[in-house]
């Protein structure tokens, strides 16, 4: 987990601890933003780092290692990607991700205004 995931987890629980929303709706919005992220392989076809025939065959890997071996893992293991541009597509893919505040501004029920007012505040104790 990087340091953005986890303060994204943080401002979730101190929305939690605030009781501006429930538990669930926090697992409910990491789910839609781990959901939304875009894909390794979309990625690197996007850079031109990977032809459709590799990406299809690193899937097909993915496939019959029954999706125990990770996307990336097999690219490199295949030498389609260098082992740095993974790292460069891992920090681009976590780029795509939507902020936590802007997925609770989908569920109608919570208070968005107030959710907002308290990222600012939480984002300033962060930063000091």
């Amino acid at each position: 987990m990087n340091e953005k995931d986890r303060q994204e987890i943080d401002f979730g629980h101190h929305l939690v601890s605030l009781k501006l929303i429930k538990k669930i709706h926090l697992m409910k919005a990491l789910d839609i933003r781990r959901k939304e992220k875009k894909p390794i392989g979309a990625l690197a076809r996007e850079l031109k780092y990977l032809e459709l025939s590799q990406v299809l065959s690193i899937l097909e890997a993915q496939i019959n290692s029954n999706n125990t071996e990770r996307f990336g893992d097999i690219a490199v293991e295949k030498k389609y990607l260098t082992k740095d541009q993974l790292d460069e597509l891992l920090i681009k893919q976590e780029e795509t991700m939507p902020p936590i505040k802007d997925i609770f501004q989908r569920f109608e029920e919570l208070p968005y205004e107030e959710i907002n007012n308290q990222y600012k505040i939480f984002l300033e104790k962060v930063d000091k």
